[in-house]
């Protein structure tokens, strides 16, 4: 008996047309963020757009027959845009009156007063040691470099045109605090309810000196994408 032998062939077509890959790189947008410190090594990235400032300006002696008081101090901002939009920023800072509560009325044996010291008056700053880090780039970024009185209104201290800011940014702001030896008339003194028809009311201010006490107050830093054109 003959067996016959059937050789098996396995043939196997792949067929492959028109196979696309597509694949996508999605950036996301980070944020805006400012922040403060008074010691430069502390400076650290901030996570909001604004900022208080932890200046103490000491303590300072009336001298009548010296000059006004006079007192310096530094703080530090630090500007991250990381929002990949490259709009441009402006850093803001604003500063409140300043306020001494509590002040013994001399023209009365009760009652106390409150004194208000226009800023506009007595608080400059700049930030003229505006530098860029991380390799981030100054073109088209400003900062204020000359001494400039603080206000209610912001004032614009640092900057960055529309399309540039992107990156990492830092500056010292170095504020110059001067009070008076007697007091402006755009100062406020204001009587304790207790007090209110005190005879400091018919005094002309420019007539009276510094009152002695804690002044206090508030300097806020703010950044926001509404570049200066």
């Amino acid at each position: 008996m003959y067996k016959k032998i059937v050789p098996l062939v396995a043939v196997l077509s792949l067929s492959v047309a028109g196979l696309t890959f597509a694949s996508d790189a999605t950036v996301q947008s980070g944020s805006l963020n400012i922040a403060s410190n008074t010691v430069k090594g502390n400076l650290a990235e901030g996570s909001a757009l604004t900022s208080a400032s932890g200046i103490n300006f000491g303590s300072g002696t009336i001298d009548m027959d010296g000059a006004n008081i006079e007192q310096t101090f530094d703080d530090y901002l630090r500007v991250d845009d990381n929002t990949g939009t490259n709009a441009g920023w402006n850093v803001k800072v604003s500063a409140t009156d300043f306020v001494a509560e509590n002040i013994d009325d001399p023209t009365t044996a009760v009652g106390t007063l409150t004194v208000t010291i226009p800023v506009s008056e007595v608080l400059k700053v700049n930030a003229s040691n505006f530098e860029a880090v991380v390799g981030s780039i100054t073109e088209d970024t400003a900062a204020v470099t000359a001494d400039q009185f603080l206000s209610h209104d912001s004032l614009t201290v640092m900057s960055a045109a529309q399309g540039s800011g992107a990156g990492v940014y830092k500056s010292k702001l170095a504020y110059t605090l001067t009070l008076p030896k007697f007091l402006s008339n755009t100062t406020t003194i204001k009587p304790s309810e207790d007090n209110i028809d005190s005879p400091i009311n018919d005094k002309d201010k420019d007539s009276l000196g510094l009152f002695h006490g804690t002044y206090e107050t508030t300097i806020t830093y703010s950044v926001a994408q509404e570049p200066q054109l």
